[in-house]
């Protein structure tokens, strides 16, 4: 009999079978946003049982060394999806995804995770580890009882890019990556920046080392949105194909490549974890757009995406759509737009669960709640989470590898484990 490598220092099951109403979670439905506890005994408790929830994880997960050797049951990867295509080179597969899978010695659930990293980044970044080399939320997850699939999008990271067929590329500069991911603090850009405190390095800035390794990944990326919206959403679609339902965990710009997967493979998406997706819908925050690279126009024109996504009524193009702005909620938040005139809904996007997470100092933070609302309004219910609300402070948007990462993937572990059926 194989000996379980599960253990943990918090017994969030405890917390999960408490009633609902003891439980904390921010849903919003409809046309008004109604804010109830996801956790409600985590934000209401105590602070010592706050810190025993988040000090504990940190201690158990802070390096390597810590946790016993991974038991898998097997490991590999495949590419799924592309076309061929005629180069210099003679008959090559274009578009074609790499993806990375581990399944667990002891599987605990039904549906897999599938990961979606941000920008172009390489999967191995986002998900298997950080750049101080500390565990990973793919590690994490796969101690959990699940299975994981990583993926590098098309044209990025290990799937191969042909520029006769994807284009040209853009590469965001180390200045914006100091400025919205390492650094906040330092340049404030706006007003949630000075909370930072879980930089990687020395707890607020990033040291030299950890900065060098994220750099030292495949950044540059395809400039054209539309394009790049499509061939993910068409290789994820043929991974969903390949391997059935399964959950998608995506972060950042990966949120898009979410939403379209759900449009066209509606019932085989469990669920949806948004990971402060790209946002918001119809147009870039301001601080956002000055930063881009010049050839990169993407804005989301069919609100959450590039690329189209399934309205009903049906949408051709996005200039039918009629936009309303509303006024910012807050004076340290963003305006928000809607459309405007007879409703419309996002139907393949319906009734599952949607967990949108925000963390506290992100730029993220001033705007998510626009895709949220938005979200609703297209009749798509979601519960937003912001991490301060649940005694979880300090964060940008590099959460995945800031000091405390795997306090918030047990965040969206407890979620999981609450919204979907083993």
């Amino acid at each position: 009999m194989r000996k379980s490598l599960y253990p943990t220092k918090i017994a969030l099951r405890d917390l999960l079978l408490r009633p609902a109403s003891s439980r904390f979670r921010t849903r919003t439905e409809g046309k008004s946003t109604e804010r109830r506890t996801f956790f409600r005994s985590l934000a209401l408790a105590t602070g010592a049982l706050a810190s025993l929830f988040v000090g504990s994880l940190a201690r158990a997960s802070s390096d390597r060394a810590a946790e016993p050797p991974l038991l898998l049951e097997r490991e590999g990867y495949f590419y799924v999806g592309g076309h061929e295509v005629t180069l210099h080179a003679g008959t090559l597969v274009a578009d074609a995804m790499f993806v990375q899978y581990q399944v667990p010695g002891k599987l605990k659930h039904r549906f897999p995770l599938v990961f979606i990293g941000g920008g172009c980044a390489s999967g191995s970044l986002s998900w298997l580890g950080t750049p101080g080399d500390r565990e990973g939320w793919a590690e994490y997850f796969v101690r959990r009882g699940y299975s994981t699939y990583i993926i590098d999008r098309p044209a990025c990271g290990r799937s191969a890019y042909y520029p006769e067929v994807d284009g040209p590329i853009g590469v965001g500069s180390v200045e914006r990556l100091e400025k919205f991911v390492y650094n906040p603090d330092r340049y404030r850009l706006w007003p949630q920046a000075r909370l930072f405190t879980q930089g990687p390095g020395n707890g607020k800035e990033a040291s030299d080392a950890v900065f060098r390794q994220y750099l030292s990944q495949p950044m540059a990326g395809t400039a054209n949105g539309r394009q790049a919206d499509e061939t993910t959403q068409s290789a994820l679609a043929a991974l969903l194909d390949k391997v059935g339902p399964a959950v998608l965990v995506a972060v950042s710009h990966g949120g898009q490549f979410a939403w379209l997967t759900a449009d066209a493979r509606p019932r085989l998406v469990m669920a949806i974890v948004a990971l402060e997706p790209a946002g918001p819908p119809f147009r870039d925050d301001p601080l956002v757009a000055t930063s881009k690279p010049s050839n990169d126009a993407s804005s989301r024109a069919w609100g959450l995406a590039d690329a189209p996504l399934t309205y009903d009524p049906p949408v051709i193009t996005p200039s039918e759509l009629r936009f309303v702005d509303e006024p910012a909620a807050a004076p340290d938040l963003v305006p928000c737009r809607y459309i405007d005139g007879p409703p419309r809904t996002l139907p393949n996007l319906a009734g599952k669960p949607i967990l949108i997470l925000t963390t506290e100092a992100s730029h993220h933070a001033r705007y998510d709640y626009c895709t949220s609302r938005f979200l609703s309004k297209m009749g798509v219910a979601n519960d937003h989470l912001r991490l301060e609300d649940i005694g979880i402070h300090g964060n940008t948007h590099g959460m995945l590898w800031e000091k405390n990462s795997l306090q918030i993937a047990a965040v969206v572990d407890a979620w999981l484990k609450k919204h979907v059926a083993k």
